[in-house]
């Protein structure tokens, strides 16, 4: 076999496996989520529009800066920038999960969000891109890394080739 071929195989074996992970994680964590919001008998908000449905449920309302995308589906669609949630919902109303979002926006918007988010939610739920996926690395939108710090606080870190 050509070395450059099964390179490859293996290379598409590799990403696969981890993208399982990443979709089995982000179920799990909206199960997680979908539960506290139920417990606490508060809504739930899905931030991204999932697409079809196919990882993850849609919460009680989805928070998206656009639903216009074909594969959106979403039945409770709300219009708005993570980084101006605190705009759509009064303090500590919501429980938010997000997932495969917040990789999406620079740093400083990113920590916006997380202080928005931290005003309106009572719990919040993220998921994302593992740092040994190719894909995360490979995604020209992909703009930082966010990093979970001691106190389950969010910090980001520049997208940088390690």
């Amino acid at each position: 076999m050509n070395p450059l071929v099964g390179a490859a195989l293996a290379a598409v074996a590799y990403e696969s496996c981890v993208q399982w992970l990443e979709r089995v994680e982000r179920a799990d964590v909206y199960a997680i989520a979908e539960s506290d919001a139920i417990r606490r008998g508060l809504p739930l908000i899905v931030v991204g529009c999932p697409k079809w449905g196919l990882w993850h449920g849609h919460g009680s309302a989805t928070l998206d800066i656009g639903h216009d995308q074909f594969w959106c589906r979403c039945p409770n669609p709300i219009t708005a920038h993570l980084r101006e949630v605190d705009r759509e919902f009064k303090p500590k109303s919501v429980i938010i999960y997000s997932s495969h979002v917040l990789e999406h926006l620079v740093k400083e918007d990113a920590e916006r969000a997380v202080a928005a988010m931290n005003k309106v939610s009572v719990a919040q739920y993220h998921v994302f891109p593992n740092k040994f996926s190719l894909s995360g690395w490979l995604a020209p939108d992909h703009k930082c890394w966010p990093v979970v710090t001691e106190g389950s606080s969010l910090a980001f870190q520049e997208k940088r080739w390690p």
